[in-house]
């Protein structure tokens, strides 16, 4: 794409192109393969590798998601997936409710707060002292964004984080859906997308400050140079 991804752009059809750009700020990046995962032992060794490498002043994230069957089970799964990461030693946990490459509910969680507050209060149930945070994403509605920040907060999260990449058409040079007919929208990555990450990132803090949320906030999309960490503190 041309320029910023920026709010009035996130409905535009994007094409794809073989052509290799002249600097990282132009690369747009798109992927959809869902989010497939390993078995819980292979899980458990490979995050227990990873928390072996980590040099003084680190800690370890592990992100998390469920599978969208029914309700009851999708907010298990969620809960099992976070227990598996706990008990590998993850000093937090993420809660992903913001994955826009899945054609299941999984990725649209976090526009809807009641299911926020419901899966993140039976994550924190069961994680105890285990800081949870939340990972989002953009809002066309601040409103709603602060009725999701305000419902993770009351239910127990300790942290926010985003953005994760923003869904948008995506067609190769024949007009059609350029990852396949089941996957009309997916996640945007890269350089242009980080104006629309910095915004969410203000919105974010001055929700936690007006309303004084127990939130750390995390802000991440866009980076493609050391530098630019800065713009987001």
């Amino acid at each position: 794409p041309e320029g910023e991804l920026t709010r009035g752009r996130w409905d535009e059809t994007l094409k794809s192109a073989k052509l290799k750009p002249d600097h990282m700020e132009k690369v747009a990046i798109t992927n959809s393969f869902g989010m497939p995962s390993k078995d819980e032992a292979y899980l458990k060794d490979d995050i227990r590798l990873a928390l072996s490498g980590l040099s003084p002043g680190q800690v370890m994230i592990v992100s998390v998601v469920g599978s969208a069957c029914d309700k009851s089970d999708f907010v298990e799964d969620f809960v099992r997936t976070a227990k598996i990461a706990k008990q590998a030693g993850a000093h937090i946990i993420e809660a992903n409710f913001s994955c826009p490459n899945v054609v299941t509910g999984e990725g649209k969680i976090y526009n809807n707060p009641s299911a926020v507050r419901e899966i993140v209060g039976a994550m924190t149930r069961e994680l105890g002292e285990t800081p949870l945070m939340v990972k989002i994403g953009v809002f066309d509605d601040k409103d709603k964004m602060k009725q999701v920040l305000k419902a993770a907060a009351e239910a127990g999260a300790r942290g926010v984080c985003g953005i994760n990449t923003l869904s948008m058409k995506v067609v190769d040079e024949k007009g059609q859906p350029a990852l396949g007919p089941t996957r009309l929208n997916s996640g945007i990555c890269g350089g242009p997308i980080r104006e629309a990450a910095i915004d969410w990132v203000h919105s974010a803090r001055t929700i936690i400050d007006e309303w004084h949320l127990p939130l750390a906030l995390a802000g991440c999309g866009g980076i493609v140079q050391a530098n630019q960490f800065d713009d987001f503190l």
